[in-house]
């Protein structure tokens, strides 16, 4: 059977980019027509619409790069659309179908999203991101159940760069979340920022100022109840404040179960001291008023029992 031309080569696709650089790859033709291909032209027109194309370069590889430091026609910032022939020992097959590619690399990665907490909720996480740089045409965003690692798409704004946010609604109240956001420009996905960890809950609330208990020359001890409302996650740990001076206590460091201490160390007698208590969660804090206790030990109970004494007494 009489040779031919070959098919064309499969469509070619994006490989790479730089600011300089395009690598783009192909199959090789379906049908040799009876001949093997022995090189490939790689054809180059400007923009999407462009429908004039120039032979740019000739390889044997199943891919080829575009070097604007050689080509200095190609601009950086501007759109090419490529086309592949096969070539083999009776001539040039028709050329494939194009791909275009934006002369400029993929975006960085984006710095991780953040939690704006006021505007979240018990159920919902509001969460934002920046921009890595220009030519951005929009973001993705991903969330995974903290520690589960399976990552499902919540927000797809791969046609809008002017939004960097999204309000992620539906989640659990007291569960922990992962988030990570992704730039696209026209050539792909750029690398995905890093993850960020959210407790979907707000600031506890409603702490009433402690409570004096009992005090010596050298010791407050005071209770506590906790915050009437924990916000939805946990109270992890209490703060201490003696005089606005944070205490570094280890005895009350992420015990949230105690509700009474004793401040002992103390100096001042006859001063007095300020006290007050912060509740931490994962998502806030909330401060109590203060209380004020002089340090003082308790009057001794006296010695000796009262009595009445006549000779003192009138009778009026």
């Amino acid at each position: 059977m009489a040779s031919s031309v070959p098919e064309p080569p499969a469509t070619p696709w994006y490989v790479s980019s730089t600011s300089t650089t395009i690598t783009i790859g192909w199959n090789n033709s379906a049908d040799n027509g009876g001949s093997p291909v022995t090189l490939f032209n790689v054809y180059v027109a400007s923009g999407v619409s462009g429908d004039t194309f120039s032979l740019i370069g000739s390889t044997e590889d199943l891919e080829f790069t575009l070097d604007n430091t050689v080509h200095t026609q190609f601009i950086t910032g501007q759109i090419y659309k490529f086309q592949v022939t096969a070539i083999n020992s009776i001539g040039e097959s028709q050329p494939s179908l194009d791909v275009d590619v934006l002369l400029k690399p993929l975006p960085s990665a984006p710095a991780a999203p953040t939690i704006d907490l006021s505007r979240s909720t018990l159920t919902s996480a509001y969460v934002q991101w920046t921009s890595p740089g220009t030519d951005t045409t929009g973001y993705r965003l991903y969330m995974s159940l903290q520690g589960e690692g399976i990552f499902r798409l919540i927000y797809d704004g791969s046609t809008n760069n002017e939004v960097t946010y999204a309000n992620v609604t539906g989640l659990i109240t007291g569960e922990s979340y992962s988030f990570y956001v992704e730039a696209l420009n026209f050539n792909g996905v750029g690398t995905p920022s890093a993850e960020t960890f959210a407790y979907i809950c707000l600031a506890p609330w409603g702490f009433a100022v402690p409570l004096y208990v009992s005090s010596t020359k050298t010791s407050i001890t005071i209770a506590w109840k906790p915050p009437l409302l924990d916000g939805g996650c946990p109270i992890y740990t209490y703060q201490l404040y003696v005089n606005d001076v944070l205490t570094d206590d280890a005895v009350i460091t992420k015990r949230p179960y105690l509700q009474t201490y004793t401040i002992s160390g103390l100096t001042l007698v006859g001063q007095s001291y300020s006290i007050k208590l912060t509740a931490l969660n994962y998502n806030g804090q909330v401060t109590t008023d203060t209380l004020s206790v002089i340090l003082a030990a308790v009057p001794d109970t006296p010695s000796v029992v009262p009595y009445q004494d006549f000779t003192q007494t009138t009778g009026t």
